[in-house]
């Protein structure tokens, strides 16, 4: 009688900790509608992280929805000082930004940053897959997202081969290479003219 009585008073104290749980994602939710992005998930703890760090979570993030590159590149940079639960819910908000961002922006980003950041979210988006509520964002994502699909995994990006001429597929901030036009008769290193057959 004692063990039983003893059961059930240990499981009754422990039911706070069950429902505090349940709480976390609520506050998360209001969090995303509290922060203006209310199509986009926003994790409240991610947000606290981000303001220690002195990154400026929801204005990065507000910028990107438009499409800004820069904003893009920065938001998915901040993978690299999340770890834990903070990156998988950093990663639900970067994979529902990809079509409010555009498929386009987010893979002409993610195909200049550094390769093994790509592979961090190759495998955080996969998780996040798992976590986000909207449904359309659970199918491969190489359906709905195919040119950022293509980037982070190091592929041709679908699409652009059209495009060569209108977008640059060049790295940020990278010096171009100087365009010497090559002679003919200095491209052995001398300068000597061409001999005529007169002489």
């Amino acid at each position: 009688m004692r063990k039983e009585l003893f059961t059930w008073i240990f499981v009754l104290l422990l039911m706070p900790f069950v429902q505090a749980g349940c709480q976390t994602d609520a506050k998360a939710n209001s969090a995303a509608v509290e922060h203006g992005a209310s199509d986009i998930f926003v994790s409240e703890s991610v947000v606290r992280f981000a303001e220690q760090m002195g990154f400026k979570y929801v204005e990065v993030l507000e910028k990107a929805k438009k499409g800004d590159r820069k904003a893009i590149r920065d938001f998915l940079e901040f993978h690299g000082t999340t770890d834990g639960m903070d990156a998988i819910n950093h990663a639900v908000t970067c994979l529902e930004l990809i079509p409010v961002a555009g498929d386009e922006n987010m893979a002409l980003t993610c195909k200049y940053v550094k390769p093994k950041l790509n592979q961090v979210l190759l495998e955080r988006f996969t998780l996040a897959q798992g976590r986000t509520h909207n449904e359309d964002l659970r199918k491969p994502m190489a359906e709905w997202a195919p040119m950022t699909w293509a980037a982070i995994n190091n592929l041709p990006i679908p699409g652009l081969c059209d495009m060569k001429s209108e977008v640059k597929m060049e790295k940020p901030n990278q010096p171009k290479a100087a365009e010497v036009p090559v002679d003919k008769a200095t491209e052995g290193g001398t300068d000597v003219a061409p001999k005529s057959g007169g002489q």
